[in-house]
């Protein structure tokens, strides 16, 4: 006992001018760094999340008096909604450059994974001859495309990797 009290007698006197090593500060810094990119990950995860699911509330909705969704062209299933993936309309749902390039990335990923076999189908489908955003017609309520986003959201672990790798292809 009487040691530990020494040594805490030692800590609260000690001098108050000490200041860490040079490495301990550049650890320090390190960390707080990745923190501070972890919570912007987070941050930028739940926006995208957010307006994927509000999206896909505004594309659902049924239009009772004429039987259509008014969202989606009948015929082809292209959505005339601006979409939050969209490298021109993503400020309309508060989304930046690069949050909507990754939810882009994350969707095309989720639909090669259902080609393979690995993941459901997506709810939402990009043709490339068209270059356009599809819904799939498979998903005929709200509940189960917003299941299937629950289930496929971007966590902040893949908008780190997706942003990495978009830096990437930028440089």
């Amino acid at each position: 006992m009487l040691d530990f009290t020494a040594r805490k007698h030692r800590i609260i006197t000690a001098p108050r001018g000490l200041k860490p090593t040079t490495r301990a500060r550049q650890s320090a810094q390190k960390a707080a760094q990745r923190l501070s990119r972890l919570g912007w990950s987070k941050a930028s995860a739940e926006l995208i999340n957010e307006a994927m699911s509000q999206f896909l509330r505004l594309l659902f909705a049924f239009d009772a008096d004429a039987g259509i969704w008014p969202h989606v062209d009948e015929g082809s299933g292209v959505i005339l909604l601006p979409t939050p993936m969209s490298s021109k309309s993503y400020a309309k749902w508060g989304l930046r450059r690069t949050e909507a390039a990754a939810l882009r990335l994350h969707l095309v990923r989720l639909e090669d994974q259902a080609r393979k076999g690995q993941a459901p189908a997506p709810a939402l489908v990009y043709d490339a001859d068209v270059r356009r955003w599809l819904l799939n017609r498979d998903y005929t309520r709200l509940q189960e495309a917003l299941t299937w986003w629950g289930q496929h959201e971007v966590s902040a672990r893949d908008f780190a990797a997706y942003s990495r790798e978009l830096r990437k292809k930028i440089a």
